[in-house]
């Protein structure tokens, strides 16, 4: 599997741009690019997770379990640097 960044429409989320993750200095390219027309866009980039999970070649079904179980793992530990001072998740 070959990781992608994406450059993002915010109002319609449609995919303005994507190049792969070791060319995501483009990404932020197109984005400041897109940003001076006036559209509002997100970069989209995958996590330290995703990009681990695709070096070791998980993909479908192990990478779904993976992702959960990672975000159970997240929610099993509040006061950690996934939750603020409220114990509101901040990332997952």
């Amino acid at each position: 599997m070959s990781l992608k960044v994406r450059v993002l429409d915010l109002g319609s989320g449609q995919v303005l741009f994507e190049c792969p993750i070791v060319e995501a200095d483009r990404a932020y390219e197109a984005a400041a690019g897109f940003e001076a027309m006036g559209l509002e866009v997100k970069v989209d980039m995958p996590s330290v997770n995703q990009s681990l999970a695709s070096s070791l070649g998980i993909e479908g079904a192990p990478m779904e379990a993976f992702q959960e179980s990672l975000a159970e793992e997240m929610d099993d530990h509040p006061g950690s640097c996934c939750f603020d001072e409220k114990g509101d998740k901040i990332i997952h």
